[in-house]
C-alpha cells in the first residue's frame, strides 16, 4: 500500500510538471520582438517620471533639467568643434566636461538612469585620446545614438507636458454667440457644423443647411485668432 502511495505520488509529480511546462508561453523571436515593441509603445505614450517634475515650474525655478540638457549638449558639440580646429586641450576639457555632466544627469531622474550606460562615454574618451580619426568618429556616433534613442521616446511628450499649455485649460469664445467654451466643445461645435451642411441638403432643409454654414464659417474663420492666444510669435510658411 505505501508502494502504491509513494508511485502515485510519483506520478502526480510527473503530470504536475507536464502540465505546468505546457501552460508556459513559447517565447520565439516574433513574441520577443512584440514584446520589446510593446515596451516602446508604452515608453512612448506613458507619462514622463514622476520625478522630472522637481526640475521644471512650479517646483524649480525655470526649466533646470532643459538648462543641465543644454550643459550636456555644449560640452559634447564643443568637443567635436575643437577636435575639427586641433585644438587638442581643448576637446580633452570638454571631454571631461561632458562626462561629468552626463554622470551627473544619470542621477537626476532615477527612472532614466539606465538610459545613460556609462560603456558608450568611457569609449569616446579612449577613441579621443588616441588621436585616430577611426575611432574618434564611430565612438560619437555611439554617443549620438544614446542621446537620440531617448529624445525619440521622450522629448515630444517633456515639451507637452512642461512647455506646451494645457489645451484643457484654453476657453474661446464662440464668434457667433460670444459663449465661453473649452477648445474642446468649440472644435465639437464646428464639426457638428459643417456635417449637419450635408446633412440638411440631404433631408431638404436648406435654411437649416444655410445657418450650419454660417455657424461653420463663423467658427473656421476665427481659428487664427484662437491659435494667437498661444503662438504669439509671427508664424512662416
Amino acid at each position: 500500500m505505501l508502494q502504491l502511495n509513494r508511485a502515485t505520488t510519483i506520478i502526480g509529480i510527473v503530470l504536475a510538471a507536464v502540465i505546468l511546462s505546457a501552460c508556459q508561453p513559447i517565447v520565439t523571436p516574433e513574441t520577443s520582438a512584440l514584446v520589446e515593441r510593446n515596451q516602446t509603445l508604452e515608453e512612448i505614450a506613458g507619462p514622463v517620471p514622476a520625478s522630472l517634475d522637481n526640475f521644471y515650474p512650479p517646483n524649480a525655478p525655470g526649466p533646470v533639467y532643459l538648462m543641465e540638457m543644454f550643459a550636456l549638449s555644449g560640452a559634447f558639440e564643443g568637443a567635436i568643434v575643437d577636435l575639427q580646429q586641433g585644438d587638442i586641450a581643448g576637446v580633452q576639457a570638454n571631454y571631461e566636461a561632458f562626462k561629468d555632466q552626463y554622470s551627473k544627469m544619470a542621477e537626476m531622474v532615477p527612472e532614466w538612469t539606465e538610459r545613460f550606460p556609462l560603456q558608450p562615454v568611457e569609449a569616446l574618451g579612449q577613441a579621443l585620446a588616441s588621436g585616430d580619426p577611426a575611432q574618434v568618429g564611430p565612438a560619437i556616433g555611439q554617443v549620438g545614438q544614446v542621446c537620440g534613442s531617448c529624445h525619440v521616446l521622450s522629448q515630444v511628450k517633456v515639451q507637452q507636458t512642461y512647455h506646451w499649455p494645457d489645451f484643457e485649460a484654453v476657453q474661446v469664445a464662440h464668434p457667433i454667440s460670444g459663449e465661453a467654451l473649452h477648445l474642446e466643445d468649440y472644435m465639437l461645435n464646428m464639426a457638428l457644423a459643417f456635417v449637419g451642411i450635408g446633412n440638411d441638403l440631404q433631408q431638404g432643409q436648406v435654411d437649416n443647411a444655410r445657418q450650419n454654414f454660417e455657424s461653420f464659417s463663423a467658427l473656421f474663420s476665427n481659428l487664427p485668432a484662437i491659435c494667437e492666444q498661444c503662438h504669439t510669435t509671427p508664424r512662416t510658411s
